[in-house]
């Protein structure tokens, strides 16, 4: 169920859907919007919205992982730092 689920609601709404679309959806394939919302929740993103494309999971682990340019900006601001200090 699933499975058709998301295809039905990727097919009639795009990737980015809100509760309307899940509650259009669930009604075509016989079921409540509560199931079929339970369905999509590796697919939230926020309250009454989906995003398709990605798991939260892997949203969490992009926004998590360091970032090689965020550590150069951060040593090179503490050796300027370092540098007035001394």
């Amino acid at each position: 169920m699933q499975e058709q689920l998301i295809n039905l609601l990727k097919e009639q709404y795009g990737t980015e859907v809100n509760s309307d679309a899940v509650k259009s959806v669930a009604t075509q394939i016989n079921t409540s919007y509560a199931t079929a919302s339970k369905h999509l929740q590796s697919y939230k993103v926020g309250r009454g919205k989906w995003n398709l494309e990605v798991t939260v999971k892997e949203l969490e682990n992009t926004y998590n992982s360091p970032s090689v340019e965020g550590k150069d900006t951060i040593n090179s601001s503490v050796s300027l730092y370092q540098s007035f200090t001394h």
